[in-house]
């Protein structure tokens, strides 16, 4: 779920979950509720909405316990859903949501979010160091005011199978090698193909690309199209298409949690950190303006409880996501990132990236 080598900028998503987003996304494309029956409980109650992964079964019985509280949850199947459930009641029906940092931007400007007191979020202090400047961290802070708290993350990495590609590829180009025509499996998100035509063709600002760059990003992208064997919004998507498609070549838009996935599909890839650097997206936890009272103080308790060492650990063991507190070996040493931020403009990325999916 952060930007510009290796440190974290001031925005980030994957404007789908990773950015995002990481979350940064994913298993279901439908709403979902783990609503609890009953009156609320005598804590209040929390109204979350988030990522599959996000908020476990069994988090949200310890956290009831802990306070006295009832918790309904509700999860998203994509950014653009999220959106328009915060956004059509204008914050009133969520208290508390998670994803990308990357696409704050639209909440801020609709007044959607409130500030977070970190005087009562202890744990932000036991966060990786990446994450303790939250000025750093696209999106987080706002008009002198934070209003984000990350909680996962994720780079975009290079997915191979080590038997069909050798030696390790060490570089993104390998995606259009024409030994690998129709077999290279493609994220289906506008943003980060552009993002990546424009670091392989040298551009150091991936997100904020001129009319130019867009041009000399296009006939690439067509071409990168031309070698794909299909696209994929999910993780299992992309575990059934490698399934059933000769692809030894993967964008791998979910890292660690695609080759997990991969692996429980039967299946043996590998990944690799291209030299010309990765895209990486972080997913944050955000309070609405629709937060009243008990809800709010709810939420700060939430935020507080899903970033302890425990929490956070479990997170990355069951999802496969890394989290903002124990993952301290997500993305290597010295390896080039570009942290996702609010681009340009979103809306011409996705039409310019139609464009270049129905190019015959």
């Amino acid at each position: 779920m952060i930007n510009d080598a290796g440190t974290i900028p001031k925005e980030m998503r994957m404007y789908k979950k990773v950015f995002g987003g990481i979350g940064k996304l994913l298993a279901v494309s439908s709403v979902l509720a783990l609503a609890v029956a009953g009156p609320a409980m005598a804590g209040g109650t929390l109204r979350i909405l988030t990522w599959d992964g996000y908020a476990d079964k069994d988090w949200v019985a310890q956290f009831e316990k802990d306070n006295d509280a009832t918790v309904e949850v509700v999860f998203a199947g994509s950014n653009d859903e999220m959106w328009a459930k915060i956004q059509g009641s204008q914050g009133k029906d969520f208290d508390i949501f998670a994803t990308a940092a990357a696409g704050m931007q639209r909440y801020y400007e609709a007044g959607l979010l409130q500030p977070i007191d970190l005087s009562k979020i202890p744990n932000h202090a036991g966060q990786l160091p990446q994450f303790q400047d939250l000025s750093k961290i696209a999106g987080a802070v706002h008009d002198g005011k934070t209003y984000l708290i990350p909680y996962a993350f994720s780079p975009m990495t290079l997915i191979y199978d080590p038997a069909k590609v050798n030696p390790a590829p060490t570089s993104w180009s390998v995606m259009w090698d024409p030994q690998y025509k129709g077999k290279v499996l493609l994220y289906d998100d506008g943003e980060s193909a552009f993002a990546t035509a424009a670091i392989i063709n040298g551009v150091q600002t991936p997100f904020h690309l001129t009319d130019q760059q867009f041009k000399d990003a296009m006939p690439k992208l067509v071409d990168l199209k031309h070698n794909s064997a299909s696209f994929y919004t999910f993780v299992q998507d992309s575990v059934q298409l490698a399934q059933n498609n000769d692809a030894p070549i993967i964008f791998g838009a979910y890292a660690d949690q695609q080759i997990k996935a991969l692996a429980a599909g039967g299946l043996n890839y590998k990944q690799a950190y291209p030299k010309e650097g990765v895209i990486a997206w972080v997913d944050t936890w955000a309070i609405t303006s629709g937060a009243k009272a008990d809800s709010y103080d709810l939420a700060l308790k939430w935020i507080n409880f899903v970033i302890s060492k425990k929490i956070a650990a479990e997170l990355t063991e069951k999802s496969g996501y890394a989290n903002s507190v124990t993952s301290t070996d997500t993305i290597p040493a010295g390896t080039k990132t570009f942290w996702m931020q609010p681009d340009e403009d979103p809306t011409k990325r996705t039409d310019l990236w139609n464009q270049v999916k129905a190019t015959p």
